[in-house]
Order: C-alpha cells, then sequence, then structure tokens
C-alpha cells in the first residue's frame, strides 16, 4: 500500500520462508520423484510376481540375460523389459522386448522381440508375428521370434533422441507387426520412468499406449549407480559389525532399495524352483516363498523357504511336503512373523515339493484374507433354491473360497454315497417299506463348523496344538413338513441314524481324509488369523476388516456358479438311483440333501496352561525354536520348518536402505534452497543499510 514503509526485505523473507516450509516437507516426502505413475488415460498400477504377465517376462530374461554372450549389455539386469498382451483374430499373444538405448547400440539397431503363445495345458510356446509356432525351446535357445528396428519405427521417431522405454517398445511392436486389441502391458519399473526422453509426456498425452486397458509394473525402485551401490554396501556392512544387521537382511535392503537387484534375485528364485512354466505353476511358487509377507517386503530365505524349493532335506530321508501344516505363528518386536510348519518325514524318493509349495502358498494367502475380510463374509452356501447367495464377492475370488465351497459339495456327496441301500449301512438308514408299500425319505441340512482349537500361548506366539472340524446335520422339516416336495414328511428315524451313524464317517473324512486337506489348511489359517485379531496389536491390524484381498487372488481358476452348477445336477440326478423289487413292489431309493454350507465365522479356543502344555507335548517348544535354523523332528517324528517374514515398509521407522533420491538429490536441493534463501537476506540487508544511508541528512 502507498502508507506502508515496512522495509522491503520484512515483507519479502516471511514470504519466502512461508514457500520453503511449503516446499520442503514435499520434497522430503518424494522418494524417488518418479516412484508414483503419472496421471494417464489408462490406469497403471502396481502389482507383484505373481501377475501372469510375469511368466513371460522371466522366460525373456532366461532367454536373452541369461542364455546370451555377457558381453551383450542390452539385457542387462539395468535395463528394462515390459510384456504386452492382445488378441489376434482369436489368439491371444504375449509381446516381450526390453527398452533400447539408441547412444549405446547404433550397430545393433534391430531390437529383440520374443512372441508367445499358450498351449492347452498352459505352456508357453514361441511363435512369430503371425502367431505360428517356431521350432526353438525356449529353454535352450534365445533365438527372438522377430526384430525391429526401432530407430525407424514411426510410433518411437515420436519420443525424440533418447532411449526408448520398453513400454514404447512393445506398443510399437503391436501397432506395426502384430495389430492386436484388448492390450494389457506388465513392465519391470514405472512405466517411462528413467531417463530423459519424451517417453513421459507421450504417455500423459495418451499418444503411446492409448489402446491399453490395463497397465502394472512390479517394483518403483529406481535403479542405483555402482556409485551408489558402493555406498549403500558400505553403510550396511558398519550395520552389520555393529550388530544391527545379519548378511541375510543386508541382502534384502539392498533388494528393497535398487530395482535391478531386486529383479535379478526374483528370476534367480524362479531359475533355482526348475523355472515353473505356467500361470498356475508360478502363481503357486511365488506365493509360497512370499509366504506371510506383506506387500514390497522381500521374501523369507530361511529354513522352510529353502525347503520348499528344494535346498533342505533332513534326516534320515526327506519330507513329505504334502503334509504341510501351520502350526505355529508369533509376531516378533520388528513387526515381521516367525512361522513354522510342521510335517511328516519319509524316505520316499518324490517328496511332493509341488504339493507343499501349494500348500504353504495356500495358508499364507488364507491368512490374509481372514485378516482383512470382515467375519461376516466367512461363509459359503449351496442350495438349489439360492443361486444368487453362493459367496461372498470378495471371498470368490481367493482360494480360501474356492476350498470352502468344494468342500461343502464334496461333504454333501459323501454323505449321500454313505447312505447308498447297496451297502450295509445305507440299508440300515432306509430300512423296509410299510405295509402299504410306502418308502421313508429324508431331506438333511448339513454344513461344517469349528470345534474349539486347542492352542498353547507362549512368549507372544501361538502354538496350534489341535484344530478339527465339526459336521452338523438337521432335518429341514417345519411343522412336520419339508420345503423339498419329493419328501414331503421327512423321516425321524431315518434322521436318527444318520446322526448316529452316517455323520461321525463324514465328519471322520473331513479332519483326516486326503480330500479335504486343503479345507483343514485354511483353517489352520483362520485360527492363526483370529489369534492375531484377538491380540489387538501388531504391525497387521490395519488391515483387518479392510476388504482388500487383490494380492491373495486364487492361485487356480475356478467360477462359483460352476461348483453351484455341479450340485444342482447332483441334486436333481441324485448320487445313485436304485431300484429293487421287495415282496411289496417296486421301490426306488432316492436320497435328498439341501443346502448347508461351511462357516468359519466363529472360531472358539481351548487354550492350555502351561503345565498342561509341558505335560502333552514336553519337546514341542523346543522342537518349534530349533525349526528357525535347521529342519528338526519332534518327538513324534514330525519335521518343523521355521521361516522369518521381512519387516513390513510401514513399519520401519526409517529404513536401512534410503533411496538414491533421498540420499544424493534431496541434500543437493535442500543446499540450492538454503543458499537462495541466505542470498536473498544478505541482499535485501544492503538494500536496506543503503536506504538508510541515502536518508541521513548531510
Amino acid at each position: 500500500m502507498a502508507g506502508d514503509r515496512t522495509p522491503v526485505r520484512h515483507r519479502v523473507i516471511p514470504a519466502l520462508v512461508a514457500v520453503l516450509a511449503l516446499l520442503l516437507p514435499n520434497v522430503f516426502a518424494l522418494a524417488p520423484a518418479y516412484a508414483t505413475p503419472p496421471p494417464r488415460h489408462v490406469d497403471i498400477t502396481a502389482t507383484d510376481e505373481s501377475d501372469p504377465l510375469n511368466l513371460f517376462r522371466l522366460i525373456f530374461r532366461h532367454r536373452h540375460s541369461d542364455l546370451r554372450p555377457s558381453g551383450d549389455g542390452r539385457f542387462g539386469w539395468g535395463s528394462n523389459v515390459a510384456v504386452l498382451t492382445t488378441t489376434v483374430d482369436g489368439m491371444t499373444l504375449y509381446i516381450a522386448m526390453a527398452n533400447y538405448n539408441r547412444f549405446n547400440f547404433t550397430g545393433k539397431a534391430a531390437a529383440v522381440v520374443d512372441i508367445f503363445r499358450v498351449d492347452d495345458s498352459g505352456k508357453p510356446y514361441l511363435v512369430d508375428r503371425y502367431g505360428k509356432p517356431l521350432k526353438v525351446d525356449w529353454r535352450t535357445s534365445y533365438t527372438p521370434s522377430a526384430t525391429i528396428n526401432l530407430l525407424t519405427s514411426e510410433r518411437t521417431q515420436a519420443l525424440g533422441n533418447g532411449p526408448i522405454h520398453s513400454e514404447a517398445g512393445v506398443d510399437a511392436v503391436n501397432g506395426e507387426m502384430v495389430k492386436g486389441t484388448d492390450i494389457e502391458i506388465l513392465s519391470e519399473r514405472v512405466f517411462c520412468a528413467e531417463g530423459a526422453n519424451q517417453c513421459m509426456n507421450r504417455l500423459k498425452e495418451g499418444k503411446i499406449l492409448s489402446q491399453t486397458t490395463s497397465g502394472r509394473y512390479l517394483t518403483k525402485n529406481p535403479t542405483l549407480s555402482p556409485a551408489q551401490l558402493k555406498e549403500l554396501n558400505a553403510e550396511l556392512d558398519e550395520k552389520i559389525k555393529d550388530g544391527e544387521l545379519s548378511a541375510a537382511e543386508k541382502q534384502a535392503a539392498i533388494a528393497e532399495a535398487d530395482a535391478a537387484t531386486e529383479l535379478q534375485e526374483g528370476y534367480q528364485r524362479w531359475k533355482e524352483a526348475g523355472m515353473p512354466d505356467t500361470f498356475e505353476a508360478l502363481t503357486r511358487f511365488v506365493h509360497a516363498v512370499n509366504a506371510f509377507t506383506v506387500s514390497g517386503s522381500s521374501p523369507p530365505g530361511g529354513v522352510a523357504t529353502k525347503a520348499l524349493t528344494g535346498k533342505v532335506g533332513t534326516a534320515p530321508g526327506g519330507i513329505d511336503f504334502s503334509t504341510l501344516q501351520l502350526r505355529y505363528l508369533a509376531e516378533d518386536e520388528k513387526g515381521r512373523l516367525r512361522y513354522s510348519y510342521d510335517a511328516a518325514p519319509t524316505t520316499a524318493k518324490d517328496q511332493h515339493i509341488t504339493e507343499g509349495q501349494l500348500a504353504a502358498a495356500q495358508m499364507s494367502d488364507a491368512f490374509f484374507v481372514w485378516l482383512s475380510l470382515p467375519r461376516d463374509t466367512f461363509w459359503v452356501n449351496l442350495n438349489p433354491r439360492e443361486p444368487d447367495r453362493i459367496i461372498d464377492k470378495r471371498l470368490a475370488g481367493t482360494d480360501a473360497g474356492r476350498i470352502l465351497l468344494e468342500a461343502d459339495l464334496r461333504m454333501k456327496r459323501d454323505s449321500a454315497r454313505l447312505t447308498n441301500p447297496e451297502t450295509a449301512l445305507g440299508r440300515r438308514f432306509w430300512g423296509k417299506p410299510g405295509p402299504s408299500g410306502a418308502q421313508e425319505c429324508g431331506v438333511i441340512r448339513q454344513w461344517i463348523v469349528p470345534k474349539p482349537a486347542t492352542v498353547y500361548e507362549q512368549d507372544g506366539g501361538l502354538h496350534i496344538i489341535d484344530a478339527p472340524l465339526e459336521v452338523k446335520s438337521e432335518s429341514e422339516m417345519l411343522n412336520g413338513t419339508s420345503g423339498d416336495p419329493s419328501c414331503p414328511v421327512p423321516s425321524r428315524r431315518m434322521q436318527a441314524i444318520f446322526e448316529k451313524e452316517i455323520l461321525p464317517a463324514v465328519e471322520k473324512a473331513v479332519n483326516t481324509a486326503p480330500a479335504y486337506a486343503e479345507l483343514r489348511r485354511v483353517y489352520l489359517a483362520r485360527v492363526a488369523a483370529q489369534w492375531y485379531r484377538e491380540r489387538g496389536t501388531g504391525a497387521l491390524t490395519s488391515m483387518i476388516d479392510k476388504g482388500d484381498v487383490s494380492r491373495w487372488r486364487s492361485i487356480k481358476s475356478w467360477k462359483p456358479r460352476a461348483v453351484f452348477d455341479a450340485y444342482v445336477k447332483s441334486y436333481k440326478n441324485g448320487e445313485y438311483r436304485v431300484t429293487r423289487t421287495e415282496t411289496s413292489g417296486n421301490h426306488q431309493y432316492t436320497y435328498t440333501y439341501t443346502d448347508g454350507g461351511v462357516d468359519f465365522a466363529t472360531v472358539p479356543f481351548t487354550r492350555l496352561t502351561s503345565a498342561a502344555f509341558r505335560q502333552s507335548h514336553p519337546d514341542l517348544a523346543t522342537a518349534v525354536q530349533g525349526s528357525f535354523g535347521a529342519a528338526t523332528p519332534d518327538a513324534g517324528g514330525r519335521v518343523w520348518l521355521g521361516d522369518v517374514s521381512a519387516v513390513p515398509p510401514d513399519q520401519q521407522a526409517r529404513k536401512a536402505t534410503p533411496t538414491a533420491f533421498r540420499r544424493f538429490v534431496m541434500p543437493l536441493v535442500i543446499t540450492v534452497a538454503a543458499v537462495i534463501v541466505i542470498g536473498i537476506v544478505v541482499a535485501m540487508t544492503v538494500i536496506g543499510r543503503g536506504k538508510r544511508s541515502r536518508r541521513r541528512p548531510g
């Protein structure tokens, strides 16, 4: 204002301080600047190694980063690989390629492209640009499907003179060679993340990937330079000397900071596991080796994980991994989950490692599902009159949901077969026709619920001693009649025999038969999750009841309606149709079973005292603790395999591995800002003194 005589510096400096106050917190929050994908027409989200497109990325890395001569620098781990899937004339194609640096590889203008299809068994094979099979074994050859000169590609020329990112590269291959639709892309790193180029601008403008329906990336970490890695190693070595880190934790810390290390370690795990080569096998393996970890954590690398990748055996013979069960869970002060499986020993050559990977994956996934979904979703329902109330839609996307629904159908079929009048038990159940020739009928409702789980809590951990399941039944009768027209008046005599003789046999199968092993596994995880819920504290409490189970999608492809349709077919046609001639005439025996389901909403506990635990299981605690160092047998002959998950990212007060941005860019930004402020303050001070000097009387 005209009358305001406040010195300029008194007005400018506070304004600058205010601006810096707003700027610096945001500077500190950026780690790194390209960690969050930019806005665009297509949603680009984080994913993990179980992503279906990751299989083709791993195969590309195997062929070109591993099999190729090491002198070819185009495919080092500092490069980025992207995979695009598209549909052409009814064929689904998968296109993989690496980024291309036109400055480094001017003598090799043709970029390498691999194109795959998948056979009926789910295994990939190489094809040419038209989808025709090539006589090339991807396991032993690095001969590509095709090459493309990206320097003359119309789509990539628009990117300017910088590096051609792999996302833009596969987009160019599809647009100029394949011309497919329904496009999805997986990239190792955040799209257009690193390097000075026009990729980011073109992505924002929708000039590349404009036909993409889904974009996903594996890591948001930057790729550290050799100098940055050297400094980071030195810092972590000091922490090892001070006893703050172990060697394994150091390697995990590097992988959490450097994208190249993280991606290379993931590839090595896949290779050491025999290169699982189907979507289901890859998902099973990835979920197993990442057991009990949350997004952003490094995989466990202890006894259990090594055993499940074939690295650890146990005397005198081996481990039957198909019997793997979660029997111990704890959380340490760092927020890491300590868990231990037990399994039966075996001397057989086949130790069923694949089945063990599936078991570990199912139990880990189910644990997080039982934490994340509200308990009122923990049910399935097979009722022919309720086709729209089969399963909660969120549970339906998980293996836990599939297992519960399939177990319900299996239980109903098993109980029906036990009533077959061709067997002695079935004849007792049906009885003989009455004097008028009438045959009794039964309509039985059955469902599976938990019995009290016997547990022992010790030093912040849970021993799961026993976790039985119960099969309940009742005659579906209201006011003397049932809702089923085929059996208007169910027999009380048949109901009594069912409960006394048939129901115990069904319950025994549920608790012991191999056919129900998956159900028992996910129930053990339910027990562990209920214990964690009841604790009320821990690194994972923020997940409870949040409802997001997208990371634990089903390993096996399935549809709830298919299980329901199988049930309706069984319900209508019966598990048997038996016609017999009695003295009073011909009689048809038809057993009808209706609704029921599986309900895991409530898990009761029977908690052992310390004395009772020591008396009944005197060596169990020792075996469990020993399992974290080696495969350890207990007195009963079961073998224990322990492991420890990584520290959840949000529990790390300060990461042991600051990103390159925090380590190098932020100090520079802060220094420059400080110099600017000091310079302005000095300048304003000098100006102010000069004005005062000119105002003094002569």
